[in-house]
């Protein structure tokens, strides 16, 4: 009785979001298109980018999670190898540039999307531009690197977990990209440029051979027009899920007023993110549950892998 009251928070982890899962599949696979024509909101018709500014702001810098927590792990990794003695130290450098290049990819890409609504796409290469991402990157890594050079080697190996769990998770990035090409799921906002959603495809339809004339509106269309399923954004937002290896790494955080905090926090920014897809016309459904779920997962499997395994075998050591 007293290993079943010991596990069950753990059980309820993984029952309560297969439970949701489910639901919201279930709900989408019927109403996904309906659902979609009634949070939708400022995508004019035959328009393809929204101009309701808060679903704009979630697509410049709503998956700013992937970024930050990537960031943070480049940052740990070279916080344990400067302190080094052996050839193991000449790996700082590389996770020091590790650190300017996310944070200037991440810039980069804000710029991406925001050059993408004002019709300017072509000047995200310019000389200039380029000048702004590397400088935003070395200016974030400098602050980075200072701050965690004072973190105490305890916390350090902590965190070091911690990233474990943030390479493995954020990696699953690749299934999402992996999907998206076979799956060519048309958006709304495809649909609504071009006024016709009798071309619907529902999630469990892979491929869009099917709609008339495809080859003439994969031209017509934006380059990412059949890229619906699953969402990237709502994946990339997921993966503030990491926060919740904190409780398993240190006490200060392992009580119910923190584990309520970070898992109301966690959960509260992916449903926002993934609302905003949906009202932007650039997602359905369906598509933020597949991507928040994976992210979910992801998280939850490597934490296990690399720290409540270990947990539990010290609590029996």
């Amino acid at each position: 009785m007293e290993k079943i009251k010991e596990r069950l928070p753990k059980i309820l982890e993984t029952i309560i979001p297969i439970i949701i899962f489910v639901t919201l599949i279930l709900v989408a696979t019927v109403y996904d298109l309906q659902i979609s024509k009634a949070l939708v909101n400022g995508l004019k018709p035959g328009k393809y980018y929204t101009t309701n500014f808060v679903a704009e702001l979630v697509e410049i810098g709503g998956s700013f999670p992937i970024w930050g927590m990537t960031f943070f792990g480049c940052l740990i990794l070279y916080r344990v190898t400067y302190l080094r003695e052996d050839k193991w130290k000449y790996l700082q450098y590389v996770f020091a540039l590790g650190a300017v290049g996310v944070a200037a990819i991440f810039c980069r890409d804000c710029f991406k999307y925001y050059y993408r609504y004002e019709g300017s796409e072509h000047l995200l290469n310019k000389f200039d531009m380029l000048l702004i991402y590397g400088l935003f990157g070395l200016f974030c890594a400098f602050l980075g690197l200072v701050f965690i050079r004072k973190l105490n080697d305890d916390h350090a190996n902590k965190f070091l977990r911690m990233t474990f769990v943030i390479i493995g998770s954020c990696a699953f990035y690749l299934l999402i990209e992996i999907i998206k090409g076979p799956a060519g799921r048309i958006r709304f906002r495809a649909m609504n440029q071009l006024d016709d959603f009798s071309i619907f495809m529902p999630w469990y339809k892979f491929g869009n051979k099917s709609i008339p004339n495809i080859g003439e509106l994969k031209e017509m269309l934006p380059s990412d027009a059949f890229k619906s399923f699953p969402s990237g954004h709502t994946f990339s937002a997921s993966m503030i899920f990491n926060l919740l290896c904190l409780p398993s790494l240190f006490k200060k955080f392992d009580n119910m007023k923190w584990k309520t905090i970070i898992y109301s926090g966690c959960i509260l920014y992916v449903v926002f993110v993934g609302l905003f897809r949906i009202i932007a016309g650039a997602h359905f459904l369906s598509d933020i549950t597949f991507g928040g779920f994976i992210g979910y997962t992801a998280v939850r499997f490597f934490k296990y892998l690399f720290i409540d395994r270990k947990n539990r075998l010290e609590k029996t050591q």
